[in-house]
């Protein structure tokens, strides 16, 4: 996990380069909802690993970095980010 205390430098994420993050983590990093993030991790868009004991019940949701980075560089090139806008968003008046 990330160290929560100190602002962090954007650049300092490329030299760091973790393998995998915790859901917070790839919230404010990347800056996608819990929400939107789970609904890609479901339809196994992004990958990811659960770890936890035997037997247990609830364990730690780690995303891979290099996954969620790859998978919005692509929506980008895709020019499917600016598709996606939902259609009652479309009739709206600015």
């Amino acid at each position: 996990m990330l160290n929560h205390t100190k602002k962090e430098n954007p650049d300092a994420l490329d030299t760091l380069k973790p393998e995998f993050l915790r859901i917070s983590d790839a919230v404010r990093i990347f800056g996608i909802s819990r929400s939107r993030l789970f609904e890609l991790l479901s339809e196994k868009k992004i990958p990811s690993v659960s770890l936890k004991r035997r037997g247990a019940k609830r364990g730690i949701r780690l995303i891979s970095y290099g996954g969620l980075k790859k998978f919005l560089e692509d929506q980008i090139e895709e020019g499917i980010s600016s598709e996606s806008i939902p259609s009652s968003y479309e009739n709206e008046k600015p």
